[in-house]
């Protein structure tokens, strides 16, 4: 005889009971774990069964349903119960592409109240929590048009966003930080970010926390080996395009941030800064007290940094070789392209706002060098007596130098932008130990040999600091210079 309708009805009458209100005692408390326990194991890797069983789904989604409700949320007594239905639920249809798909546009349809996924993702208890990200994980796993879903639908981004919460804060180690970042591992690998980024925003916010997060990930996964994006040259293109907009709009914010705070002159107004310390940036009286979003916009504007950086270091290292003549000034790749050509919504170029924000950041963030003041050139000090925290923006200035060495590698059209908008005494600025951001010295002397190679009238600009000893490191920029 088929055991397929006994279970079906004794699945059918411990849900009725349950709907019922009727309070599971220790024995019906049993007995629903070890009917999940059976069913589990039943269906598990086995097509023909999972598709008998299939019809049950609506039936342990509503006991799982019931038991997340918040009055039963922190009882201990239901954990194992819940753990049970989720993992049934995931045999259910792991690894039945037909039956994922029809599992997956059901849940992705339900209203947001019944959406079993995101009480689940809820839960207090971290091993159920871990069940549902296994589920959620073998659903989007290698399916395109289900990541899809997950990401262009309300309930699939509520369950995107509530992910992303669990993981804020987690250890990276622990199983739900796993979980959870290969979850977002296929989204981006294929090519999903910006919808993400762009559907978890808030109003009048630079930037939500939801979207540090999300950036965070995806900074972990453009450093993972292998390379991602091999032979997906449209995804990288795409993402280095989205990434550089944000990188602008983050910018703007930043700028205004300090322009207001300090009194500082917009950039029309400005002149270059001088590498003299002396004849600094006019700046006015400051208008406000500092914008309080700033140290979000700038944990932001780190990570688009960084991103970009891989972004375009991932393409040379796809690219090399290509270029046949080594002493060569051009370059031909895509992403580098669409990056350094990227402009804000007024008009001005990425490479001028990357150093307008470098130039900004001097004077805002003057250097600390082993516990000893160094003025910038507008005489404010550093605080030499504490540690580099949040609040003194550790990195930004050497990840945005890093940044432009980058782009300005073997690129004479970004090496004559620079000259042109005052780039130069800006990076030479920054050829200085600063406590707050270690190695900056090194990057920026790497962007300064990459905007000096085989471009005279940069070396030229250098050589007239360098006879009026204006600048810092003489010996080393006389190296750079030797080796032209």
């Amino acid at each position: 005889p088929s055991i397929w309708t006994p279970l079906y009805e004794l699945w059918g009458s411990v849900t009725r009971a349950q709907s019922a209100g009727t309070d599971l005692d220790s024995q019906q408390t049993r007995l629903v774990l070890s009917l999940a326990k059976f069913t589990r194991n039943l269906v598990a890797d086995v097509p023909l069964n999972q598709k008998n069983a299939f019809p049950l789904e609506p039936q342990i989604r509503q006991l799982i349903y019931l038991l997340t409700a918040w009055t039963t949320d922190n009882n201990e007594s239901t954990f194992a119960t819940t753990r049970m239905l989720t993992q049934t639920l995931s045999n259910l249809v792991t690894g039945n592409q037909e039956l994922l798909d029809q599992f997956w546009s059901v849940h992705m349809e339900i209203p947001e109240e019944q959406s079993v996924l995101i009480r689940l993702l809820g839960l207090s208890d971290l091993r159920t929590v871990l069940s549902v990200l296994v589920l959620v994980m073998n659903c989007v796993h290698a399916s395109s048009e289900r990541g899809h879903t997950l990401v262009t639908t309300s309930i699939g981004i509520r369950v995107c966003v509530s992910i992303l919460d669990r993981l804020e804060g987690q250890e990276d180690e622990t199983k739900v930080f796993e979980l959870g970042y290969a979850v977002f591992s296929e989204l981006f690998q294929f090519g999903y970010f910006p919808e993400l980024y762009k559907r978890t925003s808030i109003d009048d916010e630079p930037v939500s926390p939801t979207q540090t997060v999300l950036l965070k990930l995806l900074d972990s996964f453009l450093n993972s080996v292998p390379t991602p994006f091999r032979d997906q040259d449209d995804h990288r293109n795409n993402l280095a395009g989205f990434l550089a907009s944000a990188f602008l709009l983050q910018a703007e914010h930043a700028q205004q941030a300090i322009q207001q705070a300090t009194g500082e002159l917009s950039p029309s107004q400005n002149v270059a800064t001088d590498v003299r310390g002396g004849g600094g940036t006019p700046t006015g009286a400051a208008s406000c007290a500092l914008d309080g979003r700033l140290p979000g916009v700038w944990v932001a504007f780190v990570l688009l940094s960084t991103c970009l950086s891989s972004i375009l270091l991932a393409e040379h290292e796809d690219c090399s070789g290509v270029c046949t003549d080594p002493g060569g000034v051009t370059s031909s790749h895509v992403c580098h392209d669409t990056i350094s050509t990227s402009r804000t919504r007024a008009g001005s170029g990425f490479i001028e706002e990357l150093l307008e924000s470098l130039r900004l950041l001097h004077n805002f963030l003057p250097r600390i060098n082993f516990g000893k003041v160094r003025s910038s050139p507008e005489g404010r000090e550093g605080v030499p007596d504490h540690a580099a925290d949040a609040a003194d923006f550790p990195y930004l200035k050497r990840d945005l130098v890093r940044l432009l060495g980058i782009l300005c590698h073997n690129c004479r059209a970004i090496q004559d932008r620079v000259r042109l908008c005052g780039g130069i005494p800006v990076v030479l600025n920054l050829c200085a130990i600063d406590d707050r951001n270690p190695y900056l010295r090194e990057y920026a002397l790497f962007a300064l040999r990459n905007l000096l190679h085989n471009n005279s009238e940069n070396q030229a600009v250098v050589n007239t600091f360098q006879a009026d000893k204006h600048v810092g490191p003489d010996v080393v920029v006389r190296d750079i210079l030797g080796a032209k």
